[in-house]
């Protein structure tokens, strides 16, 4: 159970940060900025259709890793 609840605020803060690296590229004009737009519809559309949590993998893990690498 702690596990879970671990990996739930994990699993938010990661999108916290991301959405704030796509929130601040987007005021750099940059090739990137509609790549992070992209992904941020993704997972906006992802969180709707599907409401059952899953755990994280592949992308979000490198991501994570990246984002602990830059703290």
């Amino acid at each position: 159970m702690f596990n879970e609840i671990e990996a739930y605020i994990q699993q938010q803060y990661q999108q916290m940060m991301i959405l704030t690296l796509a929130n601040n590229d987007s005021s750099n004009d940059n090739s990137s900025e509609g790549k992070f737009s992209k992904w941020r519809l993704q997972t906006n559309n992802s969180k709707i259709s599907s409401p059952i949590k899953k755990k994280p993998k592949g992308l979000s893990v490198l991501i994570s890793v990246i984002i602990n690498l830059l703290l």
